[in-house]
């Protein structure tokens, strides 16, 4: 995880795509078999909005890309998509959206820290259309 910002080229959407698979993966690894959480119990939807906030926060606070807030708005909705079968709660594309902007302030607020920057990752947060 974070091979990222390792890369000596441009990152690109399947970059970022791949950091969310492998993080999706991590965390489920460590609930089940460190913690011992059984599958049927853990919500992969909030493991994907943690580790999609996570990403997003972590990338618009470190790249120099002048298209990161295009990147992670695309990022953002192509995890979604992908990932519309774990979410339990919700069937709708829409409301997912809606799930995972609220979860991305509540993570946001926590991870924003982190970093010795003047800018608010919220501003950055999904804008593209659904």
């Amino acid at each position: 995880m974070f091979k990222l910002f390792k890369k000596k080229r441009e990152i690109n959407l399947n970059d970022l795509e791949e950091q969310i698979n492998q993080g999706n993966d991590f965390i489920q690894k460590v609930f089940q078999k460190t913690l011992k959480i059984e599958e049927n119990k853990i919500d992969f939807s909030e493991i994907t909005y943690f580790n999609l906030s996570f990403l997003s926060n972590l990338f618009i606070n470190l790249s120099k890309n002048p298209e990161k807030k295009d990147l992670i708005d695309k990022l953002s909705l192509s995890t979604l998509d992908k990932n519309i079968s774990d979410f339990k709660n919700s069937d709708s594309k829409v409301e997912i959206v809606s799930q995972y902007q609220n979860r991305y302030r509540e993570y946001s607020s926590l991870t924003t820290p982190l970093f010795d920057n003047k800018k608010k990752c919220t501003d950055y947060f999904i804008n593209a259309s659904v």
